[in-house]
């Protein structure tokens, strides 16, 4: 057993360590919270004779990734499209990035890159069993907070950072190598690289749905974005020079064309009313029968001609019981799988356009039926 004045001694020892080691690591520029970790990698050398030579190292870190973000500019007076194609590089490897060339791939080394093999499928039949069934879990993808928008330079005739990166297409891939050093710190912060810059041809429309909203929609339907070989990401959408919103690009559609929505414009004014007098009733024995008809008005008041798209539909039965006959859909386009009606046409300034459809459902007078007008 220690007597109290060994443990005095004790004490007074381990105290004399904790200061030597605190002053130890003052000296050494660290507080004991930010200490870094000391990374060392041996290497094994066998030769048959004296040999002098320079070993080249590359190794592949985890905890190092990127993510594509674009700024897309719509202008009124033109028909293209400008894209910055933008990469946030985040590392957390411990060792900074000073000073050094980078190469931004689309292809992800981490992926199974091993095609599933076929094996015999069995068919049986069934026999009743007990389980314990566990609940779905929902995962959270990502929560981020929305970033300010940029800040317009102005025009020079300086190269661009764009100007300095070189794209290699590969067969399932592209890479785009950077000839700009780069200094990116292991500080887990998203640090924005500029990959390229690209301008793509648009065709302009204004889209109405009135069924839900009597704004006019200015659109923009970009072509060819297939062949830029880009990764899926957040894109800020700048229009005449102001922020108006996002989107999310997603290249992995079997569409070669993307819908820019630019916002509402007030100089396009709709209306959808019922048509009163086309609205009947008639009970035909143990049926009913439904009359509906619409009518839609579109006027331009700006002084150009726009492309107008309205959309609407026709309700589709899911009970054979339940029928639904088209009476008059004024020349639209009418998707018999989805009920959609689409009708294009040009305005000019201060031209008005009248639409009307109609429609009719029979059903069993004994029910009810989730329609209205």
């Amino acid at each position: 057993d220690l007597e109290i004045g060994d443990l005095s001694k004790l004490r007074k020892k381990i105290e004399n360590r904790i200061t030597s080691i605190i002053k130890y690591q003052k000296e050494k520029g660290v507080d004991g919270k930010k200490m870094k970790t000391n990374y060392r990698i041996v290497v094994t050398v066998m030769a048959e004779s004296y040999a002098k030579g320079t070993i080249k190292l590359s190794y592949v870190v985890r905890n190092a990734r990127w993510k594509a973000l674009y700024d897309i500019r719509a202008n009124n007076d033109n028909d293209k499209i400008d894209f910055n194609y933008k990469a946030q590089v985040l590392q957390n490897t411990g060792i900074d990035w000073e000073n050094v060339p980078l190469t931004i791939s689309t292809n992800n080394p981490n992926t199974n890159k091993t095609k599933p093999e076929l094996h015999p499928w069995y068919v049986n039949y069934l026999y009743a069993y007990h389980k314990n069934k566990r609940s779905n879990v929902a995962v959270l993808e990502e929560v981020a907070m929305e970033p300010n928008a940029p800040v317009e330079s102005k025009k020079s005739e300086a190269m661009k950072a764009s100007d300095f990166v070189n794209v290699i297409e590969n067969r399932i891939s592209a890479d785009f190598k950077i000839n700009l050093n780069y200094t990116i710190p292991s500080d887990a912060k998203d640090h924005i690289i500029l990959i390229e810059q690209f301008s793509l041809d648009a065709d302009y429309k204004y889209v109405t749905v009135p069924k839900y909203d009597l704004s006019a929609y200015l659109v923009a339907e970009i072509k060819g974005l297939r062949e830029k070989q880009l990764v899926p990401g957040k894109a800020n959408i700048f229009f005449d020079g102001a922020y108006v919103g996002f989107t999310y690009i997603n290249p992995h559609t079997d569409k070669d064309e993307m819908l820019l929505s630019l916002g509402k414009d007030p100089n396009i004014i709709v209306k959808r009313v019922p048509v009163s007098k086309e609205i009947k009733e008639r009970v035909i024995g143990e049926r009913i029968k439904k009359t509906f008809a619409y009518n839609i008005t579109v006027k331009n008041m700006k002084n150009q001609t726009v492309n107008m798209v309205v959309e609407d539909q026709i309700p589709i039965s899911v009970d054979k019981d339940i029928k639904i006959s088209v009476i008059d859909i004024d020349k639209a386009e009418h998707d018999v799988k989805t009920g959609k009606l689409v009708w294009s046409f040009k305005l000019k300034p201060k031209e008005s356009r009248s639409i009307t459809f109609s429609y009719e459902i029979e059903y069993n007078k004994k029910k009810e039926i989730n329609i209205r007008y």
